[in-house]
C-alpha cells in the first residue's frame, strides 16, 4: 500500500511541476508583447440541437463512405483454370 502512495505522490509532484512549467511557457508570448488568447478547453459553450429524421441520418452516414467515380475494380482471372 505504501508503494501506491509513493507512486501517487511522485505523480502529483510531477503534475505540479508540469503545471508550473506550462504557466511559465504561456507567459513568454506576453513578455514579448504577443497577444495570446487564453480560453478554457472546457468552456460552457452550448451547441444547437440538430434533429434529423431517420432517412436524413442514413443519408448523412452514407455520405461519409462514398466511393470514387474514377476507380473501378479489375476482374481477376486465375492462370491455372
Amino acid at each position: 500500500m505504501e508503494d501506491i502512495q509513493g507512486k501517487y505522490e511522485k505523480l502529483l509532484n510531477e503534475y505540479n511541476t508540469l503545471r508550473i512549467e506550462n504557466e511559465e511557457l504561456k507567459s513568454i508570448p506576453q513578455q514579448h508583447g504577443i497577444a495570446y488568447p487564453r480560453e478554457d478547453l472546457f468552456s460552457n459553450k452550448t451547441f444547437p440541437t440538430v434533429k434529423l429524421f431517420r432517412s436524413e441520418k442514413i443519408t448523412l452516414f452514407r455520405s461519409y463512405f462514398k466511393g470514387r467515380d474514377d476507380v473501378f475494380a479489375r476482374r481477376w482471372f486465375s492462370k491455372t483454370t
